[in-house]
């Protein structure tokens, strides 16, 4: 028992002695990942890349363009007049455009399909502010138009 507690004592005195004991059979987890890099290399140059892959252009103008309606469709009722009109003609459009092309991304699938049905919103509603462009500049504008439909 003594020289058993002997060899332990001069075990624990240099634990240089202990390490075979820990380490595995294997090789060493550290030289098994010493060849991953995580950093860029030195050279690389940091670009920053013009397409908008997040989205957040698009949510953001979403956004600005519904705060706008929020406020333009009142203001056709209280101050109704040209700029109303106009931006009410540029807005209500963009807005539908943006959600349609939402649902189509979201819900219609197939090489063909989804790019056809991207194709058609953008058609309709190309076609849409055109003809409310032309109903401001040729007839008596949104507003007016809206007021003469509520009151019959």
């Amino acid at each position: 028992m003594m020289a058993s507690l002997r060899v332990l004592s001069f075990a624990a005195a240099r634990p240089q002695n202990l390490l075979h004991l820990c380490r595995p059979a294997t090789a060493p987890l550290l030289s098994r990942v010493s060849s991953l890099h995580t950093s860029a290399p030195r050279n690389a140059v940091a670009t920053k890349s013009t397409s908008d892959t997040t989205g957040l252009g698009h949510w953001k103008l979403e956004r600005v363009v519904s705060v706008a309606l929020v406020g333009l469709v009142p203001a056709a009722f209280v101050a109704p007049g040209p700029f109303v009109d106009y931006s009410l003609a540029v807005t209500m459009p963009l807005h539908t455009y943006m959600g349609m092309d939402c649902v189509f991304t979201d819900y219609v699938h197939g090489a063909m399909t989804k790019p056809l049905a991207k194709f058609l919103n953008a058609v309709v509603h190309v076609g849409a502010l055109g003809g409310l462009l032309y109903f401001n500049a040729h007839d008596v504008g949104i507003s007016e138009g809206l007021k003469t439909v509520w009151a019959l």
